[in-house]
C-alpha cells in the first residue's frame, strides 16, 4: 500500500512540474508581449510627437509668410509696413502664431511625456510577469508541497 502512495505521490508531481513549466512559459509570453505592445504604443505615440511638431513648423511658416504678405502690401501703399494699423496687424498675427506653436509645442512634450509612461507601464507589467515566471520556475508550482502530503 505504501508503494501505492509513492507511486500515486511520483505521477502528481510530474504532472505539477509539468504545470509548472507551462506556468512559466505562460509567464515568459506575457512580458514579452507586453513589451512587443509597449512598444507599438510608443513608436505610435512618437508618431504623434512628430505630427504635433510638423504641424508647428507649418504654424510657423504661416506667421511668416502672413507677416511678409501684409509688409509688402502696406510697402506698395506707400505706408510704412512696420508701424500704425499694419505694424499692428503684424503683431496680432505674430501673437496667434505664437500661441498656436505654443500649443503645438505642448501637445509634442504631453506626447513625448506619454512614450515614458508606456514604456515605464509595460516594464513595470512585465516585471509582474516574470516575478509570477520566477515563483513557477523556482517552486515548480508547488511541487514541494504536493509530495509532502503524499509521503
Amino acid at each position: 500500500m505504501a508503494e501505492l502512495a509513492v507511486a500515486a505521490a511520483v505521477v502528481s508531481a510530474i504532472g505539477t512540474m509539468k504545470q509548472g513549466s507551462a506556468q512559466k512559459a505562460m509567464y515568459d509570453a506575457q512580458a514579452a508581449q507586453t513589451m512587443v505592445q509597449a512598444r507599438s504604443n510608443v513608436i505610435k505615440s512618437r508618431a504623434e510627437a512628430l505630427k504635433y511638431k510638423q504641424e508647428g513648423v507649418r504654424t510657423l511658416d504661416k506667421i511668416r509668410k502672413t507677416i511678409a504678405t501684409v509688409g509688402a502690401r502696406g510697402a506698395a501703399g506707400s505706408i510704412d509696413p512696420f508701424s500704425g494699423s499694419t505694424g499692428k496687424l503684424q503683431v496680432n498675427i505674430f501673437d496667434r502664431g505664437f500661441l498656436d506653436f505654443s500649443v503645438n509645442k505642448d501637445n509634442t512634450n504631453l506626447a513625448r511625456e506619454n512614450m515614458t509612461i508606456i514604456q515605464k507601464s509595460a516594464e513595470y507589467q512585465a516585471g509582474i510577469y516574470r516575478a509570477g515566471n520566477v515563483m513557477w520556475g523556482t517552486t515548480g508550482g508547488g511541487f514541494g508541497s504536493t509530495v509532502g502530503t503524499y509521503i
